[in-house]
C-alpha cells in the first residue's frame, strides 16, 4: 500500500511538471540528462565532438563542435515517433529549435536515412550567430523516408542547440515534450520509487 500511494504522488508530480503543447515527434530535446537518441557520424580526419553543457537559460544543452571541413559531419536524432517512423507524404511538418554558435555560421538542417539518403524533401539553412535565437522551419514532406533521421550539418565552428521539436502542420506551438518522453520518466520514476521502497524494506 506504501508503494502504491508513494508512486502515484511522485507520477503525479512528474505529470505536472511536464509542458504540453502540440505533439513534439523527437526524443530528448530539451533538459538534457545524457544523449540519448542523438549521434554524431563523422568521416575521416574529422576530430568534432558532441557533450552536453550547462547553460545560465537553459541548463544542459547539446554542444556540437567541427573543429574542419575535411570530410562528413552529421547530427542525428532517431528515431522519428510517427506511425511507422515514417513521415506521410503530402503532409506539412514544422521543426523549431533554439540555437547559437560561435560566430556567424549556417547550419543546415534535413530528415533523411542517417547514410545520407532517402530525403523526405526537407533541405533548411538557419544562419545563426554568437546570441540564442528562435528557429522554425516548414516542409512538405515529398516521400516517407526509409529510416528518417533528424539530420543536421553545418559549418567550421561550434553550435549549441536545445528546446528542438518537430510537429505535424505548419505552426509551432512552442516547446513540448513527446508523448514517448512522458511515458519514459514515468517508467523510471516508478523504478526509482519501487528501489527506494525496497532498500527501505531491507
Amino acid at each position: 500500500q506504501i508503494s502504491t500511494k508513494v508512486s502515484q504522488s511522485d507520477i503525479d508530480k512528474t505529470v505536472n511538471n511536464i509542458e504540453f503543447g502540440g505533439v513534439n515527434l523527437l526524443s530528448n530535446t530539451f533538459e538534457f540528462e545524457n544523449l540519448s537518441n542523438w549521434s554524431l557520424s563523422k568521416g575521416p580526419g574529422q576530430n568534432g565532438d558532441i557533450n552536453l553543457i550547462d547553460d545560465p537559460i537553459f541548463r544542459n544543452v547539446i554542444h556540437i563542435v567541427k573543429p574542419n571541413s575535411q570530410s562528413w559531419f552529421v547530427l542525428g536524432n532517431y528515431p522519428i515517433r510517427t506511425p511507422n517512423n515514417k513521415f506521410e507524404v503530402g503532409k506539412e511538418y514544422t521543426i523549431s529549435f533554439m540555437a547559437k554558435a560561435n560566430g556567424n555560421l549556417n547550419m543546415f538542417v534535413a530528415f533523411m536515412d542517417g547514410n545520407g539518403t532517402n530525403s523526405v524533401g526537407c533541405n533548411l539553412q538557419m544562419a545563426l550567430n554568437t546570441g540564442w535565437n528562435y528557429y522554425k522551419g516548414t516542409f512538405k514532406a515529398s516521400d516517407t523516408g526509409n529510416t528518417p533521421e533528424l539530420y543536421i550539418t553545418m559549418d567550421t565552428g561550434e553550435i549549441w542547440i536545445t528546446k528542438i521539436k518537430l510537429s505535424e502542420g505548419n505552426k509551432d506551438a512552442g516547446w513540448s515534450i513527446c508523448p514517448f518522453d512522458i511515458n519514459q520518466k514515468i517508467k523510471d520514476n516508478i523504478t526509482t520509487v519501487t528501489t527506494k521502497i525496497s532498500n527501505v524494506e531491507s
